[in-house]
């Protein structure tokens, strides 16, 4: 639920959100993008009553492979409807 608009997120059945955890690659700005580094564990689960909860993933390598020490990575999660 929204704190300020008291909405409630409800989306339809089948309904699943996949998180990934990916890292900007800058060194040309022209051709911006960003690439997935990779999670371990269950990454992709069906909503209950709107929530979903991520638990025992990791990261695919380390973060001195990914060259993300001195950078930021982040986590993206989406939301997507039934697998066909």
């Amino acid at each position: 639920m929204d704190p300020v608009t008291k909405e409630c997120f409800n989306p339809p059945k089948n309904t699943y959100a996949q998180i990934y955890a990916v890292k900007a690659a800058t060194k040309d700005i022209s051709n911006f993008h960003l690439v997935d580094i990779g999670l371990k564990g269950s990454d992709r689960i069906s909503l209950e009553n709107g929530s979903v909860t991520f638990s025992a993933i990791k990261y695919t390598s380390t973060s001195y492979n990914n060259d993300v020490k001195n950078k930021k990575l982040y986590k993206i999660l989406i939301f997507l409807g039934k697998q066909v």
